[in-house]
This record gives C-alpha cells, structure tokens and sequence, in this order.
C-alpha cells in the first residue's frame, strides 16, 4: 500500500465532512475467517459521493480477545491505484505495531498514519472495545454514518 505524500490533500480529507447513509456490513475475508471486512464510498453535505475516497474496515478477530487487529483506513483512489490518506490501526499496546523508517519512529500499539506521518495513539481504549475504536475514527475523520454497524462478535452496534 503507498501513502498519500500530499500532506494538505490527505489532511483535507480528513477534515471533509462525510456521511454514510444506511447499515455497514462486514462480511468475512474468503481465506481468512478471522477477517471481517469493509469497503463504502462516502457522500459530502450535498449527498453526492465525494469522488475517489474510499472507506476500508478491516477487523481481525483474534482467538483471545487481547489479540485484536483493527485498521480503519480512507484511501485516496486515482489510476485504478489506492493511496492511503489516512488509517488507525489498533493492536495491543505492547505489540510492535510500526516499523519506522526514514520518516517516523517505530511505535507500539494503536496509532495513526495522516498521508505519510505516524503519530502514537493513547486513549485507554482496548480490543474489546471495537466498537469505541470506529466511533473515535469516525470523529477523527469527520463522517457521521445514519445506520448501525453489524458486530464481528455477533449482533450490531448502534
């Protein structure tokens, strides 16, 4: 997956204000049951779809609770390719969850990309609270959804 290097478009598309207008379903990922998975194109104030973004869910459920794997993404898309704007990732906080590089620091446990900058995530949040984790990604990127958002562990989330 490439970062979007335009730092004042993928900060833009953070701040946009989007809606999601029904029910999010996530279905579970052909070769790995585990997975619980999402994609939706999101609407502006207007109602009309705001062109090229793309809103990705991705649960993995682990075998204990502690193990869980959440990444909540928008990708620019352009050319048929995606590009990460931005993406929260929750794991366990002592897990290694990013590598660094050149650009950023290595970090453990939940944190956020914004185009091609990486920055921790502390909110006493944990795997067992999936539900908070897309309420506060909902926020941090400004969309409201209208509808529920169906559970990995079984029922809805209102």
């Amino acid at each position: 997956m490439s970062d979007l290097n335009d730092q004042e478009l993928a900060k833009k598309l953070v701040d946009q204000k989007k809606w999601l207008h029904g029910n999010i379903e996530l279905t579970v990922k052909q070769h790995n049951k585990r997975y619980h998975i999402c994609e939706f194109r999101v609407e502006d104030d207007e109602f009309s779809t705001i062109p090229k973004v793309i809103i990705s869910i991705s649960l993995r459920v682990g075998f204990i609770p502690e193990e869980c794997l959440y990444t909540f993404s928008i990708f620019w898309q352009d050319g048929g390719k995606k590009y990460r704007a931005y993406q929260l990732e929750v794991c366990p906080p002592k897990k290694r969850s990013h590598n660094g590089g050149k650009k950023s620091a290595s970090c453990h446990g939940p944190h956020e990309h914004i185009g091609n900058e990486v920055k921790e995530v502390r909110t006493g949040l944990g795997c067992a609270d999936h539900h908070d984790w897309f309420k506060w990604f909902c926020d941090r990127i400004n969309l409201t959804v209208d509808g529920s958002v169906c559970s990995p562990f079984g029922g809805s989330d209102d």
